[in-house]
């Protein structure tokens, strides 16, 4: 019995040192959740790819977010995830991922012929006038960095992204901008 007065007399006058942390409200803690998938480095897991999101332009995110949330993008864990979100919320932490630092990952190593490389010049500065195809530079500028407030850069991106995004917006999947006429 003596031993259980003990423990009891200890446990209540010991302070409890890691009861009561508290956690910064703060937008990098909030966003938490997002950089699980969304760091410094692209990911493909489980047949999704997440892409890096830091430093793209403010609306492009924000609007994404809307997308995904509206129905209009179709991930289904990003669905859930903002099915509840305001919009003030959402332009919150587009806002947030809009200022940090852009990661750029070393260039892929990759061989191609020069058939190819004259083909992909001549899609990023001339399109493909006769498939209705615009040059990659006219949206996303003539250095492919993207133009504010809400077009992307290009530049780093993974050959796995840009060749699922093209499958998309070849198909008719999840890949559409605001305005009808983009992608």
């Amino acid at each position: 019995m003596m031993h259980f007065i003990l423990l009891i007399t200890f446990l209540l006058i010991t302070p409890v040192s890691n009861a009561a942390k508290s956690v910064p409200d703060t937008i990098a803690q909030r966003v938490k959740a997002c950089t699980i998938c969304h760091d410094n480095e692209d990911k493909i897991e489980r047949h999704a790819y997440y892409p890096r999101i830091a430093g793209k332009p403010q609306d492009y995110l924000f609007n994404q977010l809307r997308h995904f949330r509206d129905g209009r993008r179709h991930y289904q864990p990003m669905a859930i995830l903002l099915e509840n979100m305001s919009d003030k919320y959402m332009l919150e932490i587009a806002g947030y991922f809009s200022t940090l630092p852009l990661p750029f990952p070393p260039p892929e190593q990759v061989s191609i012929q020069p058939d190819e490389i004259k083909l992909a010049k001549q899609l990023i500065h001339s399109g493909y006038p006769t498939r209705d195809i615009p040059a990659c530079s006219a949206c996303h500028g003539d250095t492919l960095m993207g133009i504010a407030p809400s077009i992307p850069g290009l530049l780093g991106l993974s050959r796995a992204y840009i060749t699922a995004q093209f499958g998309s917006w070849r198909n008719g999947g999840s890949m559409r901008g605001q305005v009808s006429t983009c992608m």
